[in-house]
């Protein structure tokens, strides 16, 4: 296997309803969620926020968490650290609202696909970088949602929290149903995360052993599933804060500083 920095792209940040933690606090756990990610083998950690229907988190709160990470980045020269916010909500129009209030606070902005109207809606809006799928609960995906991954370079994703159960029965039927939802994207070589997901406490695989399972399981090239977990989403990462700050006003457009 060729030597990449891979990424976990859901380290889970869990954040109590109401904001009932401190910076400081929260601070403490990066370090600690940090320390596990690098120890796994991955040189990049994604730490994700849950942001669920009735849940508010001030523009104020997530700025001053995004700056700690992308601080603790500098530090650090050997991990790369990103925010991402993973949007779980079944009505599209709240899921709008978040992504305009939101966007401007992470790296990354993901929704889970748990109906066919909000599965439409993540394979077309610009503003969505990862599609998160569930086995059991997200429905199939159409040609048409495939088409508009593809054109806009999108992530459809596969955690391993959705897929390892106590049960080796549920684990078995997780992996049978998440292979009918990946199988088509993987032959059109759309973009596809394998992350470790919503583990709490968190519990990250080595890139390694992930990349082998899901060669295994799943009959997936090696270097596809490496490409995505690595170089693809540092990629990813790298041109939406060209964003952020501006460096990209329009797709195709860098403006250089002087």
């Amino acid at each position: 296997m060729p030597k990449r920095r891979f990424f976990d792209a859901y380290v889970h940040l869990p954040i109590p309803s109401g904001e009932g933690i401190s910076i400081k606090e929260l601070e403490e756990k990066i370090v600690l969620l940090s320390e596990k990610c690098r120890e796994s083998g991955y040189k990049g950690c994604i730490y994700t926020i849950q942001v669920r229907d009735k849940q508010r988190i001030s523009r104020k709160y997530l700025r001053s968490i995004y700056n700690f990470i992308r601080k603790s980045e500098k530090l650090d020269k050997n991990t790369v650290h990103g925010l991402r916010i993973e949007i779980i909500e079944q009505n599209q129009q709240k899921i709008l609202n978040y992504i305009r209030s939101l966007r401007a606070y992470a790296d990354i902005i993901s929704i889970a696909g748990i109906n066919r109207g909000i599965l439409a809606l993540g394979s077309r809006d610009r503003r969505v970088d990862v599609v998160t799928l569930i086995p059991g609960i997200t429905p199939q995906i159409f040609r048409g949602d495939i088409s508009y991954a593809l054109s806009l370079n999108k992530f459809f994703e596969l955690q391993l929290y959705h897929l390892l159960k106590k049960d080796i029965i549920k684990t078995a039927r997780a992996i049978d149903f998440a292979r009918t939802l990946i199988n088509p994207l993987a032959k059109k070589k759309v973009n596809l995360l394998v992350s470790t997901g919503p583990f709490e406490p968190y519990s990250p695989r080595n890139p390694k052993n992930v990349v082998a399972f899901m060669k295994k399981f799943f009959d997936l090239p090696e270097d596809y599933v490496v490409k995505n977990m690595s170089e693809k989403i540092e990629y990813l990462i790298t041109k939406n804060r060209l964003k952020l700050e501006k460096k990209i006003p329009v797709n195709g457009v860098y403006i250089e500083e002087n």
